[in-house]
């Protein structure tokens, strides 16, 4: 039997209501579930919400509670003192100058940094548990709790359901290399600031992806990400300083521009592509199995038609409302959108061209 810890972290918006959902959603055969979850006490909807300090107090449900394997709770005291520690370096590494974080400017860059501080504390459990417990985990998935998954009310019959989450699991094994996302998208530039040619990657095609030129880019969404157990610590724990190298590059990159130009336009952040192509990690882009939930009072306005909205109801209505919203999103019989024709052509591990 497998085991699979599925890492919960960040700021846990709207879990109450969604916990039942991610649940189901990591219940498969043959596979042992375990949940490392660390959570900010304090709750912000929007960016504004941080900048000002405008949150709701996390109160958790005693029957999420209980299924957590090992769950941590912060207030936002360790990350202010990565934003005062980590910050002043990237002026450090590009201008060779200190400059301490204003305090005024500290809950701003919180939000920036809070996902990435918050996903190693929940990967340190993870850890701690498996040396407790003498054990290894063969799959790791990271998320977040704004996002409810389609379940078997989305499928003609249970068995499609299962059979859909079984396969998901099947070809990753601990020393698998591999990561799974919904997105894949990469962006050939031109030159320093212009793109060229973007393309998403194509789908069920595990590949390793090269960049063709110095100033190219590849987007792999972060919201949800599966790694086997041999890679989960380099997207856990390396954001910060594979951030910094990234900074080193830049600084050092022969094309006319200042040092203040180089860190604006930057087409370069140490996402998951970054990650990814550097380690020499395989990638397999697949079908997006979640939909976003929101508060329609505070959210971005890209969001509004497309995800579902929360009306913070008793437990039981949310569930039913977000439950008829996951139906209309994905309807029994839906399938996954076709690979889109303009994608790489992959050669030696290399995209080479663009059909």
């Amino acid at each position: 039997m497998k085991r699979l810890a599925v890492l919960i972290y960040g700021q846990p918006r709207f879990i109450n209501y969604t916990w039942k959902f991610i649940k189901e959603e990591y219940t498969i055969p043959d596979i042992e579930t375990c949940y490392f979850a660390h959570m900010w006490e304090d709750i912000g909807y929007i960016p504004e919400d941080c900048y000002v300090k405008d949150y709701e107090k996390l109160d958790l449900a005693k029957d999420v509670e209980k299924d957590i394997t090992v769950l941590k709770i912060d207030n936002y005291d360790i990350l202010y003192d990565v934003v005062r520690n980590f910050h002043p370096k990237i002026k450090e590494t590009m201008r060779n100058k200190h400059k301490p974080v204003h305090p005024d400017k500290i809950p701003a860059l919180g939000y920036r940094y809070g996902q990435y501080v918050s996903k190693q504390e929940a990967y340190k459990l993870l850890k701690e548990y498996e040396k407790t417990h003498d054990i290894k985990f063969d799959i790791v998935v990271t998320q977040k709790t704004d996002f409810a998954y389609k379940n078997k009310e989305c499928y003609e019959t249970k068995k499609e359901y299962m059979q859909e989450k079984i396969d998901l699991y099947a070809d990753v094994e601990f020393n698998s290399n591999l990561i799974k996302s919904v997105t894949a998208y990469y962006r050939e530039f031109e030159d320093y600031k212009n793109v060229k040619k973007h393309y998403n990657l194509p789908r069920g095609e595990k590949i390793q992806v090269k960049y063709i030129g110095p100033f190219d880019r590849l987007l792999v969404g972060d919201h949800w990400l599966l790694c086997s157990g041999d890679v989960a610590h380099i997207f856990c724990e390396q954001w910060f300083d594979t951030t910094l190298n990234i900074l080193e590059e830049l600084r050092d990159l022969n094309v006319d521009l200042t040092i203040s130009e180089k860190l604006k336009n930057s087409p370069r952040t140490a996402g998951v592509g970054e990650l990814l192509i550097r380690n020499k990690v395989n990638l397999i882009r697949i079908d997006q199995r979640y939909k976003r939930i929101i508060n329609p009072e505070k959210c971005k306005d890209k969001f509004k038609n497309t995800a579902i909205h929360c009306n913070f109801q008793d437990a039981e209505t949310e569930h039913q409302n977000i439950q008829n919203r996951l139906i209309e999103l994905f309807p029994p019989g839906h399938v996954g959108k076709p690979p889109r024709r303009i994608n790489a052509t992959i050669n030696d591990g290399m995209i080479v061209t663009v059909s």
